[in-house]
């Protein structure tokens, strides 16, 4: 009897090692040829493998055949390659299994096809010898599972089933949160998940569990879910935007990465920008000196006999772009008649554009009027406090700021200056 126990359990074991492969111990990867129509007879086979990932593209932001990308063009070092014995049309290749990986994936190949399953590469979980799935396995074959187009709630499903058995794993709740944010857009249903993401950030916050990292993390997911939001559900567009910038407030200023300090400055700018909008109509525009560029130099205040409007703005930003026709029109209109345009560009900091791409770039839109690209550091845009594009004051004659951009966008730019220019 104990002899038959002692057989039954290594049977048992054996049966394991052959169809998981466990950390630490060989795995005998089997191909049948006759199965699938991919190889001729007797052909020389090679299996290609390697653990963990091909490649490093984030698995939830990008599409599937650029994801596949990873498999025929892996990172250099990561994959290997071995020869395939054959009996028959059964082609057998044995892989060890170190203790540190969590998910193995390969392919078979004769040099010219590949037996890929459903676009991707095979894959495997990595087990410990109790045949649980090691921490990370699931997780690291969501990638797998885009690039053959399964669908989303199958990579949920997998994830949470993963997050019970290891529910300490940010990363993947990070991913989960992902995943769940995606389909809630694409459906138009919001659910509870973003108050989960939110609560979670918070209670490591206050447990003082100093892995800043990670919070950079949980905000970059909901900034990237905001993202989303914007263009039909502004409100919880502009509820979510104020929520990471609280959470990033919660971490002590020494401690925040400069993705939280951006958020932390950008909300200090924005309200002294909108103080200054509300305060300035009826003082004195702020001087400041100049060079345009095509290289004229000057100040604003050389422009004291005329109606000027300071316009804010980058080539990068869409609405500023949408508002040039009308630049165009209005400065058409009212040039001869006492009106000029200041375009302060915030190429000048950003880089999006070389300047000889810029002046291209004004070329091409009839922007006739002086342009400006401001300094590296942001000298014309501090000195107005700007947070958003396009920011439009208009200077009147006196060198005072006589309205500010409520009634300069769109048609009411040319009802603004026929009341003024009349």
């Amino acid at each position: 009897m104990k002899y038959l126990i002692i057989t039954l359990l290594i049977s048992a074991t054996t049966l394991l090692s052959q169809s998981y492969p466990i950390k630490g111990e060989d795995f005998i990867v089997k191909y049948n040829l006759s199965e699938k129509n991919v190889f001729k007879k007797a052909s020389e086979l090679s299996l290609v493998y390697t653990f963990d990932f091909w490649g490093n593209i984030p698995s939830f932001e990008n599409k599937p055949e650029e994801l596949f990308q990873n498999v025929l063009n892996p990172i250099p070092g990561r994959k290997k390659v071995v020869a395939m014995k054959m009996d028959g049309d059964i082609y057998t290749a044995k892989i060890s299994i170190p203790d540190s990986v969590a998910l193995l994936s390969y392919y078979v190949t004769d040099g010219i096809n590949n037996e890929y399953n459903n676009n991707a590469t095979y894959t495997e979980y990595i087990h410990d010898k109790n045949g649980k799935a090691v921490k990370g396995a699931k997780f690291r074959k969501i990638e797998f599972m885009v690039m053959g187009n399964e669908p989303i709630d199958n990579q949920i499903d997998l994830l949470n089933e993963e997050l019970k058995e290891y529910p300490d794993y940010h990363i993947n709740r990070l991913v989960l949160w992902q995943k769940i944010f995606a389909k809630q857009i694409t459906m138009q249903n919001l659910t509870t998940e973003k108050e989960k993401a939110v609560e979670y950030f918070e209670n490591l916050i206050n447990n003082d569990k100093e892995d800043w990292e990670l919070y950079d993390r949980y905000l970059s997911v909901l900034q990237n879910y905001q993202q989303k939001l914007y263009g039909f559900l502004i409100p919880e567009f502009d509820k979510i935007g104020k929520t990471v910038i609280d959470l990033a407030k919660m971490v002590p200023a020494d401690k925040r990465s400069s993705r939280m300090q951006q958020l932390v400055d950008g909300e200090k700018r924005q309200k002294e920008s909108e103080e200054l909008k509300s305060n300035i109509i009826g003082k004195q525009a702020f001087d400041f000196e100049f060079t345009t560029i095509d290289g004229k130099k000057g100040k604003l205040s050389d422009y004291r006999d005329k109606i000027v409007l300071l316009d804010f703005w980058g080539t990068w930003c869409g609405p500023c772009v949408g508002e040039i026709p009308n630049l165009v029109k209005a400065y058409n209109e009212f040039r001869n008649k006492g009106f000029e345009i200041i375009s302060i560009s915030s190429d000048g900091f950003s880089d999006r554009l070389s300047k000889e791409e810029f002046i291209q770039f004004t070329k091409n839109n009839k922007m006739e009027w002086s342009q400006i690209l401001d300094s590296k550091d942001k000298k014309l845009h501090n000195l107005y406090k700007i947070s958003h594009w396009p920011t439009l004051y208009l200077v009147g004659k006196d060198g005072k700021v006589i309205r500010n951009e409520e009634t300069l966008r769109g048609e009411t730019l040319i009802k603004t200056l026929e009341e003024i220019l009349k």
